[in-house]
């Protein structure tokens, strides 16, 4: 058994994302301050990251280094390390309620390798306070040490990635696109049949952009708004389905089915996307996250989002 310092569960919202804040800048809240708001992002990024496929820029590197300042020195440097970047990975997923984290330890304790769960009880309490926005660089920034995994060694890290999103009984957005990026980054892929046009999607198109359009907006005005926008780049209008049609088996569905899109018709779709997140003015922590393993899923991988500056 390990001791772990797990964060207060009484603490407030505010305390809470104070702490994160704190922590994610190395214990100084004006740093903190500094370099979360050097990486925010607008309605311009997604926009950005489409016309940079294949071809990243100075500004995207400039971007990486205002992340590695924003994240912890401790998980910068276990990203870069096999065991430790496992690690990281199933701290992501383990949950903010007391007792599913608790269920979630105790399963994985007997799964794991024993080393890379003793990596998890070190690094866990800094990652639980890890500000929403990055999640997704860490997960960028581990991508090259899980690539080093051999194939045992992914064959576990995929059941113990399964176990933990399944312990609370569903999957959260962030969660599904957390397995959809490293399983597209960590098993060799297959060229596939790509002979689908968007009109032969149709339906699969507006599970996605419903799933987007939800995950951005706050109200059903907006939300309709938002898909409205999307059609710009469609052959088609996009029908409204509640969170009910656009769940996680449904999008899995849709995206098994969107991968299979003509090269010449994926542009389209992620332009889409982009209009629907860029409908908000900012982008959210699961809108970046969706549509980064959107990307990866139709073999378009896309360079950060950047804000709108650049």
């Amino acid at each position: 058994r390990f001791r772990v310092t797990w964060p207060a569960a009484g603490a407030s919202a505010k305390e809470a994302q104070a702490a994160k804040e704190a922590k994610a800048a190395g214990g100084s809240p004006d740093r903190a301050a500094t370099a979360l708001g050097a990486i925010a992002l607008t309605g311009a990024s997604a926009r950005h990251a489409i016309a940079s496929i294949g071809q990243p820029g100075s500004d995207h590197l400039a971007y990486a280094r205002r992340t590695l300042q924003a994240l912890p020195d401790e998980l910068q440097e276990a990203a870069h390390q096999p065991y430790a970047a496992r690690a990281l990975m199933y701290a992501l997923l383990l949950s903010q309620d007391t007792d599913i984290r608790t269920q979630q330890l105790e399963a994985l304790e007997k799964e794991a390798l024993p080393d890379v769960y003793r990596e998890l009880m070190r690094l866990a309490s800094t990652v639980l306070l890890l500000d929403d926005r990055l999640r997704l660089p860490l997960v960028e920034l581990a991508i090259p040490a899980l690539k080093t995994l051999s194939g045992k060694q992914v064959e576990i890290f995929r059941r113990c990635l399964g176990l933990l999103i399944k312990a609370d009984g569903k999957v959260s957005l962030f969660e599904w696109a957390l397995f959809q990026i490293l399983q597209h980054n960590l098993r060799e892929q297959s060229p596939g049949v790509s002979t689908l046009t968007l009109k032969d999607c149709r339906k699969e198109c507006a599970v996605l952009l419903n799933v987007l359009a939800q995950a951005g907006q706050d109200n059903e005005r907006d939300v309709r708004s938002a898909l409205k926008t999307a059609e710009k780049e469609l052959p088609f209008a996009l029908a409204r389905l509640s969170a009910e049609q656009c769940g996680i088996a449904t999008l899995n569905r849709a995206m098994g089915k969107l991968r299979r899109l003509k090269p010449l018709q994926k542009p389209a779709l992620l332009k889409a996307m982009a209009r629907t997140i860029e409908h908000s003015g900012t982008v959210r922590p699961a809108e970046a996250e969706v549509f980064r393993a959107v990307g990866e899923i139709l073999d378009c991988p896309m360079p950060p989002l950047l804000e709108e500056s650049f």
